[in-house]
């Protein structure tokens, strides 16, 4: 009986992780090609969110944040497709990929946090911080180079089943996905908190209750965010929670392909709910003319600051206005930009 416990799960086992070891040639052959046909098919979807913030000039600090999410998912899914997994633990190649997988993984998953803290702080917070996009690099950045180093002092780095990755479930729970499941529930009540000032705001001057209302109608759809990370991470999750909790059973083919399907697009999902919103994806038939517009206008407007006025701090009329831009940044209208 293959068991998951003997080779999947055992740390010891340099090669019990190997796919050949639990299913057959030709199973290993198909989760193969999944894998590369998805990877690449993440690769070309992260690609075309890039080129769509280009074109439609995204440039505030919250799609610069989309931005980083889509090159890491991009670089997980190129290390999953280039490097060959059926190696033994101790192989250089199998340890790299190991190492890149987790630093993407929990690139991925800090900028989507720092994501949701960008919104909150811009919306609630009066003073800016020039710092801020400093201190988002540090954090994520330096959050995920720490977590890809503790699994490489005792040597956790190894085949298992689909990728090398981490030999023992109980390192991926400790190091990536208990974290993940505590991110999700802090993005849930910071957009809830959101939503709930939002709507308990009082106003004292008609333009002041108009802009409220227009925040109120665009602030609706924000609590379907958190969700798109609990759609993108329940496989992943309920795959290595099932191997903990199921380790003498035989492993499920079908479950073990899901989850690589799951795993492959996370993060790409987040950033096509925040990249196609509902006035980019309108605007989606205009993408030729835009381009011709794009690359007619590059030459002159390459290095020119932006033409619109920075707004004024000081009133309430002005903190309502701000607001109103901040949530429409999200809700989302392209032409709007953060106030970074």
């Amino acid at each position: 009986m293959k068991m998951i416990a003997m080779t999947v799960d055992s740390p010891s086992n340099d090669t019990g992780g190997l796919c050949r070891n639990i299913f057959d040639d030709n199973r290993c052959t198909t989760l193969l090609i999944v894998k590369i046909v998805f990877a690449i098919l993440a690769i070309c979807g992260c690609i075309f969110l890039i080129f769509v913030l280009w074109l439609f000039n995204k440039r505030s600090l919250f799609y610069q944040i989309l931005l980083y999410i889509a090159l890491g998912n991009i670089l997980r899914s190129i290390v999953i497709v280039i490097l060959p997994t059926e190696l033994h633990g101790r192989h250089p190649w199998c340890i790299i990929q190991g190492i890149l997988i987790q630093f993407t993984s929990w690139a991925i998953i800090t900028w989507e946090l720092c994501l949701t803290v960008h919104v909150y702080v811009t919306i609630f917070c009066t003073e800016e911080t020039k710092h801020r996009q400093r201190i988002y690099h540090v954090a994520c950045w330096g959050t995920s180079i720490i977590f890809s180093i503790i699994p490489l002092i005792p040597w956790e780095y190894g085949p298992a089943v689909t990728w090398c990755w981490l030999k023992d479930p109980v390192w991926r729970i400790a190091t990536l996905y208990a974290e993940y499941m505590v991110f999700i529930v802090v993005i849930f009540i910071l957009y809830v908190i959101i939503i709930v000032k939002i709507y308990r705001k009082r106003t004292t001057s008609l333009e002041e209750h108009r802009n409220l209302q227009q925040c109120r109608k665009r602030v609706r759809p924000m609590i379907l965010y958190p969700c798109v990370i609990i759609l993108e991470g329940i496989l992943p999750l309920a795959f290595r929670f099932h191997n903990i909790f199921n380790s003498d059973e035989d492993a499920s083919f079908p479950f073990t392909v899901a989850f690589a399907v799951g795993f492959i697009f996370w993060g790409w999902m987040f950033v096509t709910v925040y990249v196609l919103d509902p006035a980019t994806r309108q605007d989606l038939l205009l993408i030729p003319g835009k381009c011709r517009e794009r690359w007619g206008q590059q030459g002159i407007q390459e290095g020119l600051p932006p033409s619109s006025p920075t707004p004024q701090k000081g009133t309430n009329t002005d903190r309502t206005e701000r607001d109103a831009v901040s949530i429409s940044v999200i809700s989302i209208a392209p032409s709007t930009k953060f106030v970074d």
